[in-house]
């Protein structure tokens, strides 16, 4: 890794290396250094349990030829919070961009085990709500019994519950989609503020259990500067579409 971090600073020319490890902070011997990680998981105990809220917003499922528009206006949405952040003094702010490689490249990866594994690829890669400009992507884990949301493009405005309404709408689809599949969970990366109310509201509405995970060893997001610098980082949207 040594010689990786050396190229990095080198011919690589990169201004930063992120990779995830699932051997704790090995890597900070090598010149990572480790980053906060949250990882929530809804555990279903079968047919998805409990009673619909009325009133919330129209979603559609997404197939894949509807990524590619959404990973770009998904980029122009995150390029403008980053825009108009206001970091405090002496804090960077770090984002793996959703662009549609990356999006895409998890997508196609699950979709090439399930179909060896189990001789079938599920249609469904996500939710949206139009109303609301948001969207989760999201795809089956068959092997492991679980639908991994990669990523939650927050709605266009959060005032009032129009926003959070639409978030609840959007996990309770993912839910079904699990269900659908009989897959026992569903897992979610570095929840907002926004999503974590949403994802407490239909946790108590279908009386689910979550585990919410902070730290642990396996799937450590881990970031290296240029030449080794250290710098006071925080990471917005740490969410899995970044994995690889």
């Amino acid at each position: 890794m040594r010689r990786v971090a050396g190229w990095l600073d080198g011919a690589g020319d990169a201004t930063a290396s992120l990779l995830y490890s699932d051997v704790g902070d090995y890597y900070v011997g090598k010149g990572w250094d480790t980053l906060q990680r949250r990882h929530c998981t809804f555990y279903l105990p079968g047919p998805t349990p409990g009673e619909r809220p009325g009133g919330l917003p129209e979603t559609r499922l997404l197939t894949g030829d509807d990524l590619p528009e959404l990973c770009e206006r998904d980029v122009e949405s995150l390029e403008s919070v980053f825009r108009n952040a206001k970091p405090h003094l002496g804090t960077t702010f770090v984002a793996v961009l959703p662009t549609f490689p990356l999006v895409g490249w998890l997508q196609d990866r699950v979709a090439f085990t399930n179909a060896k594994l189990f001789g079938k690829v599920p249609e469904a890669k996500g939710t949206i709500c139009e109303s609301a400009d948001a969207w989760m992507y999201w795809y089956h884990d068959l092997r492991n019994g679980r639908l991994v949301i990669q990523r939650v493009k927050p709605p266009r405005e959060m005032d009032g519950t129009t926003g959070c309404d639409a978030l609840v709408k959007l996990l309770l689809d993912s839910l079904d989609e699990a269900a659908k599949w009989g897959l026992k969970d569903v897992m979610v990366w570095d929840p907002s503020p926004d999503l974590d109310a949403a994802m407490g509201f239909v946790q108590i509405q279908l009386n689910l259990c979550i585990r919410d995970n902070f730290g642990g060893l396996t799937e450590l997001p881990c970031l290296r500067w240029r030449n080794g610098k250290k710098l006071n980082v925080t990471v917005l949207s740490n969410e899995f579409y970044g994995w690889s």
